[in-house]
């Protein structure tokens, strides 16, 4: 057991399926600067994923889970949409899936947008003009989605 970072340890990102994995230490300096922003834990639900559980999860083809640069995570004390909200500023691409109560965020290049939302099993890709996360936030409320 290693620790990457003040709060986040090798274990958390460690695939299910076959124990294997790689993390990127740029996500775990972003998820250490998030944990500092909001000053709780969070929860690391799912790191590195090999191309079998990725598959097995429904994952991506394309999921940065596979090169250690994603992570689904929550925190017990915010809201999954506040803690989308603080993740904002610090990652470059933020799902939210309030049915199973987690955010995902990576370091990978916005393609094809910067925010998604899976709710019901549809997924919602939030493209420009919605550049940040209050203009997801807005046409969440006001398409009645939260």
């Amino acid at each position: 057991m290693s620790k990457l970072s003040e709060h986040f340890h090798d274990y958390e990102f460690v695939c299910p399926c076959c124990n294997g994995g790689i993390v990127s230490e740029i996500l775990v300096l972003k998820l250490q600067q998030l944990r500092d922003t909001i000053n709780k834990p969070i929860k690391v639900t799912s790191g590195y994923r090999c191309p079998v559980e990725n598959k097995k999860v429904g994952g991506a083809k394309n999921s940065a889970h596979l090169l250690g640069e994603g992570a689904d995570i929550y925190c017990k004390d915010i809201d999954i949409y506040k803690l989308a909200g603080r993740a904002d500023l610090i990652f470059s691409r933020i799902g939210i899936y309030p049915d199973n109560h987690f955010i995902h965020v990576d370091i990978k290049r916005p393609n094809p947008s910067k925010f998604w939302v899976r709710h019901n099993g549809k997924y919602k890709y939030f493209k420009p003009p919605y550049n940040h996360y209050d203009d997801v936030y807005d046409y969440l409320l006001r398409n009645k989605l939260l």
